[in-house]
């Protein structure tokens, strides 16, 4: 049987990290399944050696942990700020720096840590943090100033590293590298940069992560040590270090507030930091209190968000006084979910409303359910949903075993714009509605069932005839949504349409009674 090479779907998002973006950036744009791999030869190399020998330990966590130790593989479910940005190389040197700081002179510790990271970079095949820093501290040897030898070292890593000039672990230790650009304020700045980094990055800003960095590296790098002394021997100190530093992620988590600065308020706050004269206290404490009232995103908006096949809407009031989410997605795109919920500083869900069963529109509803405070969930029809300044109506009276015949449909006025969100409705469902309200129109239609060619019948888009059309689809190969038939239904009515699947998140911004069409893509307009 002949491999099928399937091309790899770049996919838009406004927050966190898109897989298949970063594979992009890589080059690689063709995947194969993995049936059709066959191993004719392998190459010998440390790291491969150390991986066998992990495997050989009959002990499955002591598996787990070594592999995160010493390989830099985390389990799935482990969220640490250390593992993400790739800290765990330097937290090895960082305790190697602070043991040999009190047996050794300067001159002969910087030459153990240069021989333990040239080491360090045999092992894991030159990754880009273990580089820059071996860079710089060979950079001390030659007759540069710290400007030149700062700038000739980040030109040779965006060189050779372009992907990741955009990563925490470029970003976060390049900032300390340039510290000396700073007269005044060093530590508060370098505090108020690496706090704005965490938010754009991480979607989240942890003070005390940034203040008790050291210890964290300390802790990691102890968990390395330790590791080694498993590795080599059966005596077992790994787990009791692994669970000190669970201990201490669960405490440093404690102190998170999320949110992202990536935001419309972000203008605002330039402008109130600009009214303090460049106060760096007063930058930092004006952060915070954006952060933690989510004025980095205060307007009224309304997004369908990317999580491939399925649905997730998000009906958002001024400054989180009210959100709807409509929808969860299937389980697999929970992180894209969460991580968008996250960035926005949402913390409680006022109204759930889940239109049917199907996998991919209720599969997160426990998720949501446990990480945010859900007031009150709809899952059956109710002539009349009211939360806070929005009332939405669900048109569909249709309840039967056919899950995609009854789903809930939804039409609410979403600041002067008139919404009607469709579900998975099939064009029955459709011809039921338009039947019962003839008069049905609508600005914005969100198409049913991802725009399959079993909705959006012709009778129904010439009766509500829409300004413009919103699908939410995963990869076409698979699920062939939205049909080329509804597509030229649109286009033979002159409906402008947009896809999640080639434009990202979807979002309406309100400004006043000026609204504004953005995509992860930048596609912007005026509705």
């Amino acid at each position: 049987m002949t491999p099928e090479f399937k091309r790899v779907d770049e996919s838009f998002h406004s927050y966190g990290f898109s897989y298949s973006h970063w594979l992009n950036s890589q080059g690689i744009y063709y995947a194969v399944d993995e049936s059709f791999i066959t191993l004719k030869k392998e190459n010998i190399s440390i790291r491969r050696w150390i991986q066998k020998k992990i495997n050989t330990i009959e002990d499955v966590s002591i598996q787990s942990l070594l592999n995160k130790s010493l390989l830099n593989i985390k389990d799935t479910k482990e969220n640490s700020w250390m593992k993400e940005a790739g800290f765990s190389y330097i937290s090895i040197l960082f305790l190697f720096h602070v043991i040999c700081k009190y047996f050794m002179s300067e001159k002969k510790k910087d030459v153990v840590l240069s021989v333990i990271t040239i080491l360090l970079l045999i092992v894991y095949r030159f990754p880009m943090i273990l580089v820059e820093n071996l860079l710089f501290r060979v950079s001390r040897y030659f007759p540069l100033s710290r400007q030149k030898s700062a700038s000739l070292i980040t030109m040779f890593i965006m060189f050779c590293y372009p992907s990741e000039i955009t990563s925490a672990s470029f970003l976060i230790p390049s900032l300390y590298h340039y510290s000396f650009l700073f007269n005044e304020h060093k530590k508060g700045i370098l505090f108020l940069l690496i706090s704005i980094l965490q938010s754009i990055l991480f979607q989240t800003i942890n003070p005390m992560r940034s203040f008790l960095y050291p210890l964290n590296m300390f802790l990691h790098g102890f968990f390395f040590l330790f590791s080694l002394v498993r590795f080599f021997t059966p005596v077992d100190f790994v787990s009791l270090i692994a669970s000190a530093l669970q201990s201490f992620n669960t405490l440093m988590n404690a102190f998170s507030l999320k949110g992202s600065i990536a935001g419309a308020g972000c203008i605002l706050y330039i402008l109130v930091v600009s009214m303090f004269h460049h106060k760096v206290r007063a930058a930092i404490v004006l952060l915070y209190i954006f952060q933690m009232t989510g004025l980095f995103h205060p307007c009224m908006e309304m997004t369908m968000i990317n999580i491939g096949q399925g649905d997730a809407i998000l009906i958002r009031a001024p400054l989180n006084s009210d959100n709807i989410l409509i929808d969860t997605g299937k389980p697999s795109a929970y992180n894209a979910l969460k991580t968008y919920l996250d960035a926005k500083s949402i913390y409680v869900i006022n109204t759930l409303i889940i239109t049917h069963n199907d996998n991919d529109h209720s599969g997160n509803k426990t998720n949501i359910q446990k990480d945010f405070a859900v007031k009150q969930c709809i899952e059956t029809h109710q002539t009349t949903i009211q939360s806070s300044i929005f009332t939405l109506l669900d048109i569909n009276e249709i309840q039967s075993e056919d899950e995609n015949g009854s789903s809930i449909v939804n039409v609410v006025n979403f600041n002067g714009k008139q919404v009607c969100l469709m579900g998975v409705a099939s064009d029955k469902t459709e011809e039921e509605i338009i039947h019962k309200y003839p008069t049905l129109s609508c600005d914005i239609l969100k198409l049913g069932h991802h725009g399959s060619s079993t909705s959006s019948s012709d009778q129904f888009l010439d009766v509500v005839r829409p300004e413009t059309a919103l699908i939410s689809s995963g990869a076409y190969r698979i699920y062939h949504h939205p049909s080329e038939e509804t597509i030229q239904k649109l286009l033979k009515r002159h409906i402008p349409y947009f896809d999640t699947k080639t434009s990202g998140d979807i979002t309406i911004l309100c400004f006043g009674k000026i609204r504004v069409f953005i995509t992860s893509r930048f596609e912007i307009g005026l509705i």
